[in-house]
């Protein structure tokens, strides 16, 4: 969870499953401000990196959640890469 005290506007990412992650898997990531849910992305082992844009206004508390949408048995390694807060 972040802190973001309302002072910015817009959230900026990219999203993706890492190629080290096992065969056949499919992940969700969740961005919540202040316990309601904002966006809800998905990806697959090998898509290419997707971006997303937020508008969080007036949001105090910020949280990110990766979920498994795949129960095979494999690991999966989820990440979000270049963060950028926008006042």
């Amino acid at each position: 969870m972040y802190k973001l005290h309302g002072k910015y506007a817009k959230f900026q990412f990219k999203y993706g499953v890492l190629d080290s992650s096992g065969k056949g898997v499919r992940g969700a990531v969740r961005i919540y401000g202040d316990n309601e849910l904002l966006g809800e992305y998905t990806c697959e082992l090998y898509d290419d990196p997707k971006s997303a844009t937020l508008n969080i206004s007036g949001v105090n508390y910020l949280t990110v959640e990766f979920e498994s949408l795949v129960d095979n048995g494999e690991k999966i390694y989820m990440s979000i890469c270049d963060p950028l807060l926008i006042p």
